[in-house]
Order: C-alpha cells, then sequence, then structure tokens
C-alpha cells in the first residue's frame, strides 16, 4: 500500500483577497470542505476564490465568508487591493457601508429607483467585417 501524501497547502503570501481568505481558513484551522459548507457554497468554488481564479467573487458569497470568519465584509476587504469593473464597485459600495450616513442612504436609494425604473439599454451590435459573410 502506497504511503499516505501530505497535504497540500496552498501559499498565502500576497496581499490579494484571495490570499486573505485563504489565510483566514488557515488561521481558523478549518477545512476547506468545512468553511464551504457553513458559506453554503462548494468546496470546488472556495478553492478558486482562494486562489484566485475567481477575481471578483460576489458581495453575497464575501459576506458569508466574512461571517464565518467572525468578521464583518469591510474588514476582509480593508486591506485587499480593489477589485475592477462593475462587482469591484458594488463591493466597495458594500464595504462601505457601515459607515455611509443617513442622507447618503436615501441618496443612494433614490438612485437604485431610478436605475431599476429606466428601461435596459440595449448594447449595440458589434459585427467585425471579418465576421461578415462575403458573398
Amino acid at each position: 500500500m502506497p504511503a499516505p501524501q501530505p497535504k497540500r497547502k496552498i501559499e498565502c503570501g500576497s496581499p490579494s483577497l484571495a490570499a486573505r481568505l485563504c489565510g483566514l481558513r488557515q488561521k481558523s484551522r478549518r477545512s476547506a470542505a468545512a468553511v464551504a459548507r457553513a458559506a453554503g457554497i462548494s468546496r470546488q468554488h472556495l478553492w478558486r476564490i482562494e486562489t484566485g481564479a475567481v477575481a471578483n467573487p460576489s458581495p453575497e458569497i464575501l459576506e458569508r465568508l466574512a461571517s464565518v470568519y467572525g468578521t464583518s465584509l469591510s474588514q476582509l476587504l480593508e486591506r485587499a487591493p480593489p477589485p475592477s469593473g462593475r462587482s469591484g464597485t458594488l463591493l466597495r459600495l458594500v464595504a462601505a457601508a457601515e459607515a455611509i450616513s443617513e442622507e447618503e442612504w436615501r441618496m443612494l436609494a433614490r438612485l437604485a429607483d431610478r436605475v431599476s425604473a429606466a428601461p435596459a439599454r440595449r448594447q449595440p451590435e458589434y459585427c467585425p467585417a471579418s465576421y461578415r459573410r462575403r458573398g
């Protein structure tokens, strides 16, 4: 019978969100399966987040992971580099929610109402010349 293989340890050296999540899990001495189960995600998805394969995890998943680790989303994102794109903007907004004043909440609520009431904008179709049928 072959000797059992040692468990592969994910390196958590970079200051990224992925490394912070990985470090929190290792510090808590919990298995990936236990953390994933507690957060309501698959072990594979947690692994992809911890290795950086998922660059911008959803705010809901990050909120659940923060809860599992006993921290807040704003503390979790505190030292992580800001994610890019719309997901990153949403994550920064959610992380800053604890510090938003009542006046700012009303302003955001009005903005959300206007955006959700506006008709959906269609993106123009893009058809480069190389895709057109030659006839």
